[in-house]
């Protein structure tokens, strides 16, 4: 069985428990001095708010507000656009359909391949969703102007673009997981994940109604729709100064929090632990 986190041992009280799994873990790791872990100091906010409180509290809501709004839009994008290809072409064979839906799923797996790749790269995680999402956005632009007429077969053209801004929607997709795990806490990691992958259920739910609705005014306007969602994605990721490659994961309110979009400068110093914590600047601390 799985021993406790020394995490929850700590903001629970259980001194004696987290000693002896500290020292377990210390030997396995071959480290002689882990007593700063025993310091209460670092988890001293976890313990007086909820999780729910926390994600938008002053240290935290700007990972939140524009971490949820990139789930919502990634996952509207990438089930809408899924949704909307057998619905655009009024009198084209379904086999058209059959053929773009086949190339996109194929072409997503070397996509999210290469997502995997780069995020452990310089552009990092950050860098690397706003780079997938402005380009699903161009891609789906493009994709709206050359679907021609209504009644034709699908273009070669809009077929290439169309399957470019859906490999690369799916790889944003794939990145946000771990992404939106290692920007929150430890005592808010797990609801801040689950928040966020329940705003990709509403992208989910309200894509199809939503999509199917732009079709019927014109057969263009779903894709303008999912390139200016995936730009939207990519400036929330971009107001989220916050890149985690390389980074131990946070383990306090503290050493989650970042400044907020229009701050005067970073605000940061170090912890007693060394490690990097903000602290708001005058101007800053109603942001």
């Amino acid at each position: 069985m799985l021993p406790e986190s020394p995490h929850y041992l700590l903001i629970t009280g259980q001194r004696e428990e987290l000693r002896t799994l500290l020292a377990q873990i210390a030997r396995d790791n071959s480290i002689t001095d882990y007593t700063s872990y025993l310091d209460p100091a670092i988890h001293k906010e976890d313990d007086v708010r909820g999780a729910y409180t926390l994600l938008f509290s002053p240290g935290l809501r700007w990972i939140t507000i524009p971490n949820f709004i990139s789930w919502f839009t990634m996952s509207y994008v990438f089930y809408g656009s899924s949704f909307v290809i057998p619905n655009v072409k009024e009198n084209a064979p379904l086999s058209d359909a059959y053929v773009t839906t086949a190339m996109a799923s194929l072409f997503e797996i070397p996509a999210c391949l290469l997502g995997a790749f780069l995020i452990e790269m310089s552009l990092g995680r950050r860098g690397t969703l706003i780079g997938f999402m402005c380009g699903s956005g161009i891609a789906f632009f493009a994709a709206g102007f050359m679907k021609g007429d209504k009644n034709d077969s699908e273009t070669t053209e809009f077929r290439v673009m169309f399957v470019l801004g859906r490999c690369m929607v799916a790889a944003a997709y794939t990145i946000i997981y771990p992404y939106t795990a290692e920007m929150f806490p430890t005592n808010v990691r797990i609801t801040g994940v689950g928040a966020g992958s329940a705003c990709s259920r509403i992208g989910g739910i309200t894509t199809p109604i939503v999509s199917q609705g732009l079709v019927k005014v014109g057969f263009s306007y779903p894709f303008e729709a999912f390139g200016a969602l995936s730009l939207i994605g990519a400036l929330m990721c971009f107001i989220c100064k916050k890149e985690t490659r390389g980074e131990d994961l946070p383990e306090s309110l503290s050493q989650a929090t970042v400044p907020p979009p229009m701050s005067k400068g970073t605000g940061k110093r170090e912890d007693s632990r060394g490690k990097d914590i903000y602290v708001p600047l005058a101007g800053d601390a109603e942001a």
